[in-house]
């Protein structure tokens, strides 16, 4: 499940800015976030970087982890947002696969 956030300004996607995109703001991050990796992870969210400007600093510890050998990327480690309701089963991996809100 999404974590929900509330109207601040400070997470207002606007498309004329990219900066804030992808990894880099909390909703995007969440989306995007492989499923079977759980986003809520203490390890993620406790993350802090002295002087980060970033939105979210234990997305940034995110993408390390993807980006390292401590987690090793498969082509079938589809991103949050391709399942219904943003929910991942790892008893049974296509259940609710490509029936996402934003992909229908």
């Amino acid at each position: 499940m999404l974590r929900q956030y509330d109207t601040d300004a400070t997470y207002t996607l606007d498309p004329r800015q990219k900066f804030n995109h992808r990894f880099a703001h909390p909703l995007t991050g969440q989306l995007l976030c492989p499923a079977k990796l759980n986003f809520e992870d203490e390890e993620y969210v406790s993350h802090t970087i002295p002087g980060s400007h970033s939105l979210n600093p234990g997305l940034h510890r995110l993408c390390q982890v993807l980006n390292s050998s401590e987690y090793d990327l498969q082509a079938t480690d589809w991103p949050t947002f391709f399942y219904k309701d943003y929910k991942y089963d790892s008893e049974n991996k296509l259940e609710g696969l490509l029936k996402g809100e934003i992909l229908v």
